[in-house]
């Protein structure tokens, strides 16, 4: 049996073409759903072995809180005490620290992990009573305390050291407020003493998944950064001011000011958010098999339609 294509109209050609066009796409989108199926598993394989380890990474601080009392009156005209908090950014902000990247597996699946150690240098000027809006024994100086974000606290290695003036305490799990920080470490300080200004210092051993973001919270923030991870992908609010890229890792540093950012040096209760200024490195896989695949099959349907014109 023989078709007489010449009889054929010119538009029912292109119909029929169009027909055939879409049944072939029906495997391509059967391969899509795969390849979606796999990468899913991929993800879940990642949060399985992050969650154990320590996920994604985000260091903000370190910051000083000053608590002191506010008076209310309620409807009844019945005045209440409140406890509110006045929160007070460091001056000059300093985190040198080298990152070192560990590859997982979790079946066929590969897992970017890294460990990190950091160390952490600020320097805070001394609040005074016109920087907290109250007034004599309602600032409650013998509260003060210093608090540092930590996004996933399960990724702390050893135990952490303050060191506040000079004098080292331990640091305690969890911020006794999240008016700017969700979690992390802080510590008890002592405010009433150390001249016009307070140095901070902490070291950090902290282990991650993929990303390792900052907040600049400083007057001036440098952050300097090191690893053995040849793939570097920098991300967040700021890009490096200056970096190295090898075949045997990178180094970065960043460089940000106050300026650079949209909330002030001291703020009271939950005035602000900080967590949009962040910035960091994520340790890019630098081939990643689904990503490739799911390019090809976009390019499905102008293969067929370029094999039929």
């Amino acid at each position: 049996m023989s078709i007489n294509v010449q009889g054929i109209s010119v538009g029912l050609r292109v119909v029929i073409i169009a027909a055939v066009c879409l049944a072939l796409m029906i495997p391509a989108s059967l391969i899509t759903g795969v390849i979606r199926e796999r990468e899913v598993t991929r993800n879940n394989a990642i949060k399985e072995v992050s969650e154990k380890w320590g996920g994604s990474q985000t260091i903000a601080g370190p910051i000083l809180t000053v608590p002191f009392k506010s008076y209310v009156k309620d409807k009844d005209g019945n005045v209440i005490k409140q406890i509110q908090n006045a929160h007070f950014l460091p001056d000059e902000l300093l985190i040198d620290g080298v990152m070192q990247p560990e590859v997982r597996y979790r079946g066929l699946y590969q897992v970017m992990l890294y460990g990190s150690k950091l160390h952490m240098a600020a320097k805070f000027s001394k609040p005074s009573e016109k920087d907290v809006p109250a007034a004599g024994n309602d600032i409650l100086w013998d509260e003060a305390y210093v608090s540092c974000g930590i996004s996933d606290l399960k990724g702390i290695k050893d135990k952490l050291s303050i060191n506040w003036n000079g004098m080292a305490m331990p640091a305690s799990p969890g911020v006794p407020n999240n008016d700017v920080l969700a979690s992390g470490v802080s510590a008890k300080v002592n405010v009433r003493d150390g001249g016009s200004s307070y140095a901070f210092a902490m070291d950090l051993n902290l282990n991650g998944a993929q990303e390792l973001n900052f907040v600049p919270v400083g007057k001036e923030n440098t952050v300097l950064m090191a690893s053995k991870w040849s793939a570097p992908g920098f991300q967040g609010s700021f890009l490096p001011e200056a970096r190295a890229i090898t075949n045997d890792g990178f180094t970065a540093q960043w460089k940000v000011l106050q300026l650079n950012r949209n909330y002030p040096q001291k703020c009271i209760g939950k005035a602000h958010s900080i967590s949009s200024s962040s910035f960091g490195v994520n340790l890019v896989a630098p081939v990643d098999g689904y990503q490739k695949t799911m390019r090809t099959t976009k390019y499905a349907l102008m293969f067929i339609a370029l094999t039929f014109a």
